[in-house]
């Protein structure tokens, strides 16, 4: 497979913007890094979208392997993707540590670029469409011989990014919300937490699975009766996502006056900035005499409410458990929930992580809309379709051994298998709903 790295448009290399970003980082990488590689390799090999959703970033190739870094070292799942992902380019990976801020300016940096290669596109584009000012009788007189036109040289279509970048606002939206208190600050969470291999993300889903291969030995000959007949259609699992009202009163008001408000109030108003538009992230930070809330859209940060009442803080935590339907006990390791709900008609993924700290509890809100929250069923997707098949081999283990102890058992080769009728009619509805998803992609493609 060709590599990424090839002849290709690359960002200016003295851009000051870049020397930030390469100051981001820690060691050996500082000297190794370059911006105009990472890029490179975000376009071609690893999606922004998947940078983001993981917490990771593309560092540089050396020989066959990616050096990838990873803010948090220990997410398997994050390591396990990426590896699946750059496998198809015959790449091996090295995961390194990078800080949460790296990561940040990295992507920030990424999204500027794009935004900038996007429009000169576009510019390029209408020009190439705009009607000739030369007379007709000017144009007849060009030579119009095929063999020496010019030709317009397209993007390889290893191109990735910009195929994801078309759900993500840009880093100038079109109308911002009206009079929303901005106060620049370099002030960033000062911790890089990381998570246990016991910590995996938990998603909050409407599906209930129920184990079809164990059963009650005691109560089996009710069991058995009571699934002679099995309804003609599945039951629907899903059920209609949940909407997010919110009320805001004070989005012209300085961010000062937020301080003052009661927690489910306050986090109403922050609730408010935060699902605005694009992707957008509140950090909650505790320090050990108050709180302070940072908030960021598409990875730049906008207003920080600094010296929050630390019983404020608490409240406004407790508010997003019961939100995200978390026990409202302090947690003693880093929790994470995902749940999609609507807000205005629109689909939103809230990412909400708890993590437990010497002075109390610490928390991230992310706001994943487009294609981030695209990527994101994509993954869930992927997650049902593995499970449904290590059901399916389960349960043919599970006929496979009814099978052998009939023949070997004594007496029991012609026994009457009370079972079968009920497994051949649930098999029929499997093969109908297999079906009916064959035809729907068909239909789709």
């Amino acid at each position: 497979m060709l590599s990424p790295l090839g002849d290709r448009a690359q960002p200016k290399p003295n851009d000051p913007v870049y020397e930030l970003v390469l100051s981001q980082f820690q060691g050996d990488l500082a000297d190794r890094l370059s911006v105009e590689q990472m890029f490179i390799l975000i376009d071609g090999v690893l999606p922004f979208e998947a940078c983001l959703y993981y917490q990771v970033l593309p560092l540089f190739i050396e020989g066959s392997r990616l050096n990838l870094g990873m803010v948090f070292p220990n997410d398997t799942s994050a390591a396990d993707y990426v590896r699946r992902i750059v496998s198809y380019h015959n790449y091996s990976l090295v995961p390194r540590p990078i800080s949460s801020e790296a990561l940040q300016g990295a992507l920030t940096a990424y999204l500027n670029y794009s935004g900038k290669k996007q429009a000169a596109n576009q510019r390029q584009a209408a020009s190439n469409n705009r009607p000739n000012r030369y007379s007709a009788r000017s144009r007849s007189g060009q030579n119009t011989n095929p063999d020496i036109q010019k030709t317009l040289v397209v993007d390889s279509p290893e191109n990735l990014g910009d195929a994801l970048l078309n759900d993500i606002p840009s880093q100038e939206p079109p109308t911002p919300p009206p009079h929303i208190p901005f106060t620049p600050s370099s002030a960033q969470p000062s911790t890089t937490l990381q998570v246990g291999e016991d910590d995996a993300p938990s998603f909050e889903s409407p599906l209930q699975r129920e184990d079809l291969l164990t059963a009650d030995p005691q109560n089996w000959q009710q069991q058995k009766n009571e699934s002679q007949e099995l309804p003609p259609e599945p039951p629907q699992l899903l059920s209609p996502l949940p909407e997010i009202e919110i009320q805001t009163n004070y989005l012209a008001d300085p961010v000062e006056v937020l301080t003052t408000l009661p927690p489910k109030e306050l986090l109403q108003e922050l609730l408010g900035r935060v699902l605005y538009a694009g992707i957008g992230r509140l950090y909650f930070e505790r320090q050990p005499q108050y709180g302070r809330v940072l908030w960021s859209q598409n990875g730049v940060l906008q207003s920080v409410l600094d010296r929050l009442d630390p019983a404020t803080f608490q409240g406004v935590l407790d508010e997003l458990k019961q939100l995200t339907h978390l026990p409202l006990a302090t947690v003693q390791t880093t929790k994470q929930v995902e749940v999609e709900r609507l807000y205005q008609q629109t689909r939103l993924l809230l990412r909400f992580k708890l993590m437990p700290t010497e002075y109390g509890e610490e928390a991230t809100l992310q706001v994943l809309r487009g294609a981030a929250l695209k990527f994101h069923q994509q993954q869930q997707l992927a997650n049902l379709e593995r499970d449904a098949l290590t059901i399916a081999k389960q349960l043919q283990t599970k006929v496979s051994e009814i099978r052998d102890r009939a023949r070997l058992e004594s007496g029991l080769g012609g026994a009457k298998l009370d079972a079968l009728p009920a497994l051949n009619q649930l098999l029929k509805h499997i093969e109908e709903q297999l079906g009916s998803l064959a035809d729907e992609e068909v239909t789709e493609e």
